[in-house]
């Protein structure tokens, strides 16, 4: 009689896993759910330098607009881009820090996945900068 109520008790701890495991389950493609927004469409990513480390407050613009923003401490960025999508077919990203190259990426709707995003990692190179002066 013990080991039946010791099955007994196994089989309604294991129930009661199985349905929070599947409470967990649902309650996480409701978030998902969520971050398919049809009112955006989010660009982001990394900026990295010619050596691999995150570069920090690096900027990125939207060409011929007025969006732009500096990244973070971590090298990571995010843009909506739906409403300048909207008014344009193809958008040109630039991604620039002073002494490095800027690197530019055309982005369009079709690119955009199931979910509303696109993620673009860039690698910025060191580039030359030269200041002329005239010297008497």
């Amino acid at each position: 009689m013990k080991n039946y109520f010791l099955i007994l008790s196994f089989l309604t701890l294991f129930s009661n896993y199985e349905s929070i495991t599947n409470h967990e389950n649902n309650r996480d493609s409701n978030t998902v759910e969520l971050k398919q927004k049809k009112d955006s469409l989010v660009v982001y990513g990394v900026i990295k330098d010619n050596v691999g480390e995150s570069f920090k407050y690096a900027r990125v613009k939207i060409h011929n607009s007025k969006r732009k923003i500096t990244v973070d401490e971590n090298g990571k960025y995010r843009i909506n881009v739906i409403e300048l999508l909207n008014k344009k077919k193809e958008l040109t990203i630039e991604f620039s820090f002073v002494g490095f190259k800027t690197e530019k990426r055309k982005i369009t709707k079709e690119l955009f996945k199931k979910n509303n995003m696109l993620e673009i990692n860039v690698g910025l190179k060191e580039g030359s900068v030269v200041i002329e002066c005239n010297g008497k």
